[in-house]
């Protein structure tokens, strides 16, 4: 007997989300060493299901002016959608301020609730994400001092989170 195995990577979540496999062997041998009569045949194997689960979010990024002066005030909103074919668990926020403007204390709100003491510049963890749900995050910063060289606010938000593969 001999046996085969094979890795495949998953590069693409197809749009079904099940892999299913089986082998097809091709073999050839001869009954009688002494005869030209080679027989050919072929085998399938059992068929192979896996099922597969990816944590996955969309992040988008709002801010409510294109434009601000010295000690304005913006105000971020930050959707994150679970798109992925799997509860998400453990989720955690995390953006860093700017070092031109200043978080204002106690401004953090997550899905219209505020949340006393939450900052971004260290993270904070959110509710557990089922398949298809999402969460809002808002805060406010106060500009401080103008940005060099270009003079643009730049900071971009993060989640991480974990899954299972097998629920």
């Amino acid at each position: 007997s001999i046996k085969v195995s094979f890795q495949v990577k998953v590069v693409k979540m197809p749009s079904v989300e099940v892999i299913t496999n089986q082998s097809n062997i091709n073999y050839s041998y001869q009954l009688y060493p002494d005869k030209p009569d080679i027989i050919y045949s072929n085998i399938l194997s059992n068929m192979v299901t896996t099922i597969l689960r990816v944590g996955a979010d969309d992040i988008t990024k709002f801010a409510d002016r294109t434009y601000a002066r010295l000690n304005d005030i913006v105000t971020y909103k930050v959707i994150i959608v679970n798109s992925g074919n799997t509860n998400l668990f453990n989720v955690s926020f995390k953006d860093i301020i700017q070092s031109d403007s200043s978080f204002i204390t106690d401004s953090v709100y997550v899905d219209g609730i505020q949340k006393v003491g939450a900052n971004p510049n260290t993270g904070f963890a959110l509710s557990d994400l089922p398949i298809g749900s999402s969460t809002t995050v808002v805060f406010k910063v106060e500009v401080t001092s103008i940005p060099s060289p270009d003079g643009k606010l730049n900071n971009n938000a993060t989640a991480t989170y974990s899954y299972y593969v097998d629920p």
